[in-house]
């Protein structure tokens, strides 16, 4: 990437690039330490934890997806369920980290919603599901993004 940058002149293509792909090799390393934390936080198996006075037993891993700032993270977390139909189950991971029942972390959580209160009817109405890609990327206005340019 830095060599691709010394040989060819400055211009806003140029710069746009560079910063494009050094974001995106920052985003996998964020995500590939994110996932490493979360497993070595993961390692302890105890055949059953009690929540909310329910005792659950351990039965295997499960996928668990969060969006993180820097994208999204897919890691295998251990799953405890309760006996019978209906019952109870708990990550203890994901309540140890308050990401029961959630996807975003609470860092993206905040900058969506403080991108889509941003947003204008406008903004809206033009196209629904560009304007809720922007918002992931911190880029509310259609006009503004790296397409239209």
């Amino acid at each position: 990437m830095a060599a691709k940058i010394g040989r060819e002149a400055m211009t806003p293509a140029c710069f746009g690039g560079f910063v494009s792909g050094l974001c995106g090799l920052l985003a996998a390393i964020g995500r590939e330490a994110f996932k490493q934390v979360l497993l070595s936080k993961d390692q302890v198996l105890q055949p059953a934890v009690v929540v909310a006075g329910e005792r659950l037993r351990y039965r295997g891993m499960a996928e668990c997806e969060w969006l993180t700032p820097f994208g999204k993270v897919t890691v295998l977390l251990r799953t405890y369920r309760g006996d019978g139909p209906g019952k109870g189950s708990a990550v203890p991971l994901d309540d140890a980290c308050g990401m029961r029942d959630r996807f975003m972390t609470p860092d993206v959580e905040e900058m969506a919603a403080v991108g889509a209160a941003m947003l204008t009817t406008a903004e809206v109405e033009t196209d629904p599901g560009h304007v809720a890609a922007g918002i992931a990327f911190g880029n509310c206005d259609p006009e503004r993004s790296p397409e239209a340019r």
